[in-house]
């Protein structure tokens, strides 16, 4: 299973979007690309389906965002240790996060990523995370989280 993950953004991008994913499989490494196109007019998301049906190095397969959440962490508020699985990948975006925000920890890897507001940060579902208790938090952290899982439903 591929341990990277490409994402490409779209709109209207017919004329660009086979070179660039051609250009991800280029690169040395597996991948898995997920094509987020924004409602093309263009037929981009048909070309994108096209692809999906090749054969060729790395994964460029049909994802969709099974479940999705959003939640607020108050002061003392945590998450105990725990993985998304059977999730290919997760994510949480930060709306509002107040600078003195745990940061989102990751033990195997001894890993702490400070989240920031209008970010997001993506990671593979198997993975163990928690979020420590916001002692002494000034605000409310908003956040809204999902988990990316292939599409096994049209294959």
């Amino acid at each position: 299973m591929p341990s990277k993950l490409v994402i490409i953004p779209t709109y209207n991008e017919l004329e660009n979007i086979q070179k660039i994913i051609a250009k991800v499989f280029s690169l040395e490494g597996d991948f898995h690309i997920l094509v987020v196109d924004d409602g093309s007019p263009d037929g981009t998301a048909d070309i994108v389906k096209s692809l999906q049906v090749k054969d060729q190095k790395g994964t460029l397969d049909k994802f969709f965002t099974y479940d999705c959440w959003g939640a607020i962490y108050s002061e003392n508020d945590y998450t105990l240790p725990h993985t998304h699985g059977p999730a290919l990948w997760s994510w949480v975006y930060y709306i509002e996060v107040p600078n003195n925000a745990p940061p989102l920890y990751f033990p195997q890897a001894k890993l702490r990523v400070h989240p920031r507001p209008d970010e997001i940060v993506i990671f593979p579902g198997h993975v163990i995370h928690e979020v420590p208790p916001a002692v002494g938090m000034s605000d409310e952290r908003i956040v809204l989280a999902g988990n990316i899982y292939l599409d096994y439903r049209n294959t």
